[in-house]
């Protein structure tokens, strides 16, 4: 569930690179349109390479190339079936704001 929180969120912003961390272990990711690719962990206390480097690494890699296009996100469907159907952000965004106003 984490890692489609933050798929979505880095869809929504069209940004192409983003961290997980808790604080102890880090994760990089890159997001390729429809592709997330996640890095191994990375501990705290690693020296090779170091975390800061790693962030160091990534921030330039960002600042270089920030964006990945929208890609097709899952949202709920409507009804109690519990599925989800593949739908732009954008679709999905619009469509959210008009529940919001009929309710």
């Amino acid at each position: 569930m984490i890692i489609q929180q933050i798929y979505n969120y880095m869809g929504v912003n069209e940004l192409r690179y983003g961290i997980l961390t808790t604080y102890d272990d880090h994760w990089f990711l890159r997001r390729e349109h429809t592709e997330l690719w996640i890095s191994k962990t990375l501990p705290l206390q690693s020296e090779s390479p170091p975390v800061l480097k790693a962030y160091a690494y990534l921030a330039r890699l960002a600042e270089e190339n920030p964006h990945s296009p929208h890609p097709l996100v899952l949202v709920p469907a409507d009804g109690d079936t519990g599925s989800r159907v593949l739908r732009s952000s954008e679709l999905s965004s619009s469509q959210s704001v008009d529940r919001q106003s009929t309710l």
